[in-house]
Parts: C-alpha cells; structure tokens; sequence
C-alpha cells in the first residue's frame, strides 16, 4: 500500500511492485504514485532497471495509457 509517509522512491517501488510485470511509462508512474515531476519518476527508475528485479524497455507499450513509450515493470520472479 502506498501512503504518504513513505519517500518518492518507496512509492515508485511499492507501485511496481504491486502492478508487478506489468508495464509502466514515467509519466503513468508519476500519476499513479503522486512523485512529480515526471523527471524525478524517471531518476528514480534508471537506477532500479539496472537491478535483477527490474526491466525496463525502449519503445513498450504502457499498460495504463496504452501509448508506446519507454516503460519499466518489476519482473514477475522478483522478491
């Protein structure tokens, strides 16, 4: 669950982590975990797709606006 004590990098992470395997663009992130800008959303998530548990992916298409763009999940195996 995410709530408002926890930083903008535990609210991007616990987001995937609950949408795990699925796709998700910076900007969808931002709207969904209330990190803004967009910019820091995409701070955040450089450094996670560099982990095992994460993937991120050029030109995918996002599951929540369904635009092709470059997007992130948490990897289904992941912890």
């Amino acid at each position: 669950m995410i709530t408002a004590e926890m930083t903008s990098a535990e609210r991007v992470a616990e987001f995937l982590r609950m949408q795990r395997g699925g796709w998700y663009c910076d900007g969808c992130i931002s709207e969904s975990t209330a990190v803004e800008p967009s910019n820091q959303v995409k701070q955040i998530t450089r450094p996670l797709a560099l982990t095992s548990d994460y993937q991120r992916a050029d030109s995918t298409h996002c599951n929540r606006c369904g635009r092709y763009r470059k997007c992130i999940r948490m990897r289904l195996a992941a912890a």
